[in-house]
């Protein structure tokens, strides 16, 4: 039998009604034949609901098992979070305000493709309720409707396009292309276009309905058709074949959505519904256990692994990654969600689940490198939490022993000494012999807690920034007082590195501390200098019953500044760049008060590096290190990188708000070779400078 002869058969076997569906008014209303060419009553209509409903029993099927590892971590959705959520499901997930901020052609390119997407999902729904339950697609509804989906099918072949053009073009160095992507962006170019022809093929065999040109791609794809062909049975067979591509495509899209990475679509709503809203940003969650397996997360927890989308920002970011090592955010997650589908499936469920932590799984070194900077977490599109699942794997780590010999070394100072750096308590103020601090439990009426901390109390470069903050003091004539002695690590570190034991001794015992001096002296208020500090008694020790009024000394600065206190009597001929601390800036939100403070000093020129305030690069201090080793691959550390790119924007200093900071920028310019142009000085240190102090 020949083609033509086959397709006349299959032609003939479609009922003569083929419109079927609800009639419209008149005969001159805007109105689609519904299932045209097809038969609404027909027996392919019957073989279209029935592969459409295997369609959907498939992904029923595939949700049930994409869900069932969720409920395998301990229950930590709350009402109240959803409720409080709306917004940020409406900026990030409907807007995607995430994405736009860094890469506005992505942004754009996820607009059309999603919001495209959708709209011709709601269009196939309206055209089923239209036909089986409420015929209202007549007249300007009609026309209104066929307008929309023509937008949004070239908004879905744009975005396409604008994808291909991402990985295949200008080739983003993020994006890492597997079949599966290509599959998904050849399936939705495939129904988009697809629907253009059906809409043509259509347009032509029911020669122009004088309202169809509000489908104008439809419409000016069937003039094109028709300079070419003129037989009616040839555009009712081409409309036939493209209905059933059609059809087919969206079918295994559908059946394929919950084992693809697509699922993001739907889960990444739910990631940010159920995200916690009464926790600080800077507060660590992986106080709840260490995470070895699956069950050891939350349900949350376990969520969000599915919401990720493989987009390699989190990756692109990260500073260890960036420096070579093997870190890789996106991968510890995507390593993450593959373990808890191979123990957790739609019929499986391992007794001894797998260790999310080995030499084939995720690796030591990975979980080591992190500098618990919050780049990943600040950048990821969906709301993902990576910090909290890599310091409870540091956790699992620290149970069995398993930390390299510097980390070892420090928990233990920590543990016999107080500090970090290995040295004895009663050195702790021997920094200032020479200025005679005031001991906050001996100082009546006092304003100020002084909280010095580990880093400026033993590191020499931090000694000088916290004696230019005390000459501030002094000068503007604040009441205040030290711990001396007495004062401990807060334990930022600590409960970074995994040792949540000691992290809760610690905080516990400086509340202790602190409510006792605050009492004693009637200070109302905590200072540091240091933005890991000042995290931990803002956002953690509350968990341990610890309430206190911190401030940062910018924002102290600034206030004084402000109040008119701060007097500068030397100008300084500075070209200045200013450094985001990673605690200070991501973590806590203070990005104008160093500016601010900055831009006030009299001969002070302020540029701003590219990387800056949320997008900040981090120094490799953080995350406990401080107090680690690089590794021997490492051929450029986040500080090297971070003074060359300060070093660029032709400054002469480079100014901080962290001891941290400090120490390892400076010592940065000596490694990176950039010393003899570009000095490292803390904004205290610039302030006491201008107002002609002597620290």
């Amino acid at each position: 039998m020949q083609v033509g002869q086959l397709t006349q058969k299959i032609m003939l076997s479609v009922l003569n009604g083929e419109d079927g569906g609800p009639l419209p008014p008149t005969s001159d209303t805007p109105h689609r034949l519904i299932m045209f060419n097809i038969g609404l009553h027909s027996t392919w209509a019957d073989l279209f609901y029935l592969m459409m409903a295997l369609s959907f029993i498939i992904f029923v099927l595939g949700t049930i098992r994409l869900v069932r590892p969720w409920f395998k971590g301990d229950w930590d959705v709350f009402l109240k979070d959803i409720l409080h959520n709306v917004f940020i499901i409406i900026k990030d997930s409907i807007f995607y305000r995430k994405i736009f901020r860094k890469d506005k052609f992505a942004g754009i390119m996820h607009l059309c493709i999603a919001w495209g997407m959708i709209t011709l999902f709601i269009g196939t729904l309206m055209v089923t309720i239209h036909e089986r339950a409420f015929p209202y697609l007549f007249g300007d509804v009609y026309m209104i409707f066929s307008l929309i989906l023509d937008v949004a099918g070239i908004a879905v072949i744009v975005g396409v396009l604008m994808a291909f053009y991402s990985r295949f073009i200008s080739k983003k160095q993020r994006l890492t292309t597997i079949t599966e992507d290509i599959i998904y962006l050849v399936s939705f170019f495939v129904i988009a276009l697809s629907g253009f022809i059906i809409e043509a093929a259509r347009i032509a065999a029911t020669e122009f309905p004088k309202w169809e040109t509000v489908s104008f791609v439809g419409y000016l794809l069937a003039r094109i058709f028709t300079a070419f062909i003129s037989d009616t049975n040839t555009f009712r067979s081409t409309h036939f074949v493209f209905w059933w591509f059609h059809a087919i495509a969206v079918a295994i899209s559908i059946a394929y959505l919950p084992f693809s990475k697509l699922k993001h679509i739907i889960i990444a709503p739910l990631n940010m519904a159920i995200k916690p809203t009464d926790r600080p940003r800077g507060q660590l969650l992986a106080r709840t256990k260490p995470k070895k397996t699956i069950p050891d997360l939350t349900f949350r927890e376990i969520l969000q692994l599915d919401a990720c989308m493989r987009c390699g920002r989190c990756t692109s970011v990260c500073p260890a990654n960036i420096s070579g090592e093997p870190l890789a955010p996106m991968m510890i997650i995507q390593k993450s969600q593959t373990i808890a589908h191979s123990d957790f499936g739609l019929l499986k469920s391992v007794s001894e689940p797998t260790s999310l932590i080995g030499d084939h799984t995720i690796t030591s070194d990975e979980l080591w490198a992190c500098t618990n900077c919050l780049a990943c977490v600040n950048i990821c599109p969906v709301h993902i939490e990576h910090v909290d699942l890599i310091d409870g794997m540091r956790a699992a780590l620290v149970e069995e022993g398993k930390v390299p010999s510097t980390v070892t070394t420090f928990l233990e100072s920590v543990y016999q000494n107080g500090n970090e750096w290995g040295e004895p308590k009663k050195k702790r103020l021997a920094w200032a012999d020479d200025i005679d601090l005031p001991d906050i439990n001996k100082t009546k009426d006092a304003e100020i807690l002084y909280y010095v901390s580990c880093v400026n109390s033993y590191d020499p470069r931090g000694q000088k920034a916290a004696r230019a903050m005390v000459a501030i003091l002094r000068h503007v004539d604040i009441k205040f007082g030290v711990l001396g002695k007495k004062e401990k690590c807060t334990g930022d570190a600590v409960r970074r590195v995994g040792e949540e034991t000691l992290f809760r001794q610690l905080a516990e015992d400086n509340i202790k501390t602190f409510e006792k001096a605050l009492k004693k002296s009637g200070a109302k208020m905590i200072l540091t200098t240091s933005p890991h500090s000042y995290n931990a008694i803002k956002n953690e020790y509350p968990e341990f019953g610890g309430k206190f009024n911190v401030v940062h000394h910018t924002e102290l600065l600034y206030q004084l500044f402000k109040e008119g206190k701060l007097k500068f009597t030397k100008q300084l001929d500075y070209r200045i760049t200013y450094h985001d601390p990673c605690y200070l800036g991501r973590y806590n939100r203070i990005f104008d008060a160093p500016r601010e403070i900055l831009k006030a000093i009299p001969g002070i020129e302020l540029v701003e590096m590219p990387r800056n305030k949320e997008f900040s690069h981090c120094c490799g201090a953080g995350g406990g290190r401080m107090f680690m080793e690089s590794a021997e691959w490492v051929k450029e550390t986040p500080a090297q990188n971070r003074v060359l790119e300060a070093a660029e924007t032709d400054a002469s200093i480079l100014g901080v708000a962290c001891p941290y900071c400090l120490n390892m920028l400076t010592f940065g310019t000596k490694t990176a070779n950039v010393d003899d142009k570009l000095e490292v000085k803390d904004v205290a240190e610039l302030v006491a400078e201008a107002m002609g102090l002597d620290f």
